[in-house]
């Protein structure tokens, strides 16, 4: 009888350790660095470390970023931004049943979504070079790059990414005067389901803890009963 016990005593702790991997996304930009580009050679304008952190860690979504201004730029010059980056998703790969059964990234005629599919996910994307046409220099040619990360399974799983992503600014303005915007964004989902509370869990643990206890203590009782006859 013990034996059983001790095994589902087992269980429930390897069942502890594997909700203990959380389901999350995230993008984390560590290095800036932009160059001009000229006809006679080039020069860097910035380069430093930077720390910014785009998380989520609950079933929902998110979208992060920021714009970068463009300006004194001359006909046949070009600035490259580049954007050093580790990109995590992770799973604790339990079943997902909703409420949620769709994400799409709000991307004007480049969306991707995804469903659930019964289990959990976690999807991460960083893009560069973007803007609101409506705001757009016609003068400036923006030239971006994407990088996205995804895992989708039923077991626990995390995957990370580290590089680099890019925006190449460009002009044929003759006026010499360029200015305008290019942006910056990081989408963010995760299908996850709700973690168990861990005091229910806990108090599950403790019980078995004190049956198996019990148990061995009875048994002992009456073997001593036994010998004693």
């Amino acid at each position: 009888m013990l034996k059983p016990i001790l095994t589902l005593l087992f269980g429930g702790f390897l069942l502890g350790s594997v909700h203990a991997q959380t389901t999350f996304a995230e993008v984390i930009l560590t290095h800036f660095n932009q160059t001009l580009f000229t006809p006679t050679g080039s020069v860097t304008l910035d380069d430093r470390d930077i720390d910014l952190h785009f998380r989520i860690d609950t079933d929902t979504d998110a979208v992060g970023g920021f714009d970068l201004d463009v300006s004194g730029l001359r006909n046949g010059e070009r600035t490259v931004t580049t954007y050093y980056y580790t990109m995590t998703v992770s799973i604790r790969g339990v079943p997902y049943t909703g409420p949620r059964t769709l994400y799409c990234t709000p991307v004007a005629f480049e969306s991707q979504c995804f469903e659930p599919n019964g289990f959990e996910q976690a999807f991460a994307m960083l893009t560069t070079g973007g803007g609101d046409p409506r705001q757009h220099n016609p003068f400036i040619d923006v030239i971006g790059e994407e990088r996205s990360l995804f895992v989708s399974t039923d077991v626990p799983m995390q995957r990370q990414e580290s590089g680099q992503v890019s925006a190449s600014v460009s002009t044929s303005d003759e006026s010499n005067v360029t200015v305008g915007t290019f942006q910056l964004r990081v989408y963010l989902n995760a299908f996850a389901a709700p973690v168990p509370e861990v005091s229910t869990r806990v108090s599950l643990l403790a019980g078995i803890a004190l049956l198996a206890t019990a148990l061995t203590w009875r048994r002992r009782r009456a073997l001593r009963a036994v010998s004693c006859s």
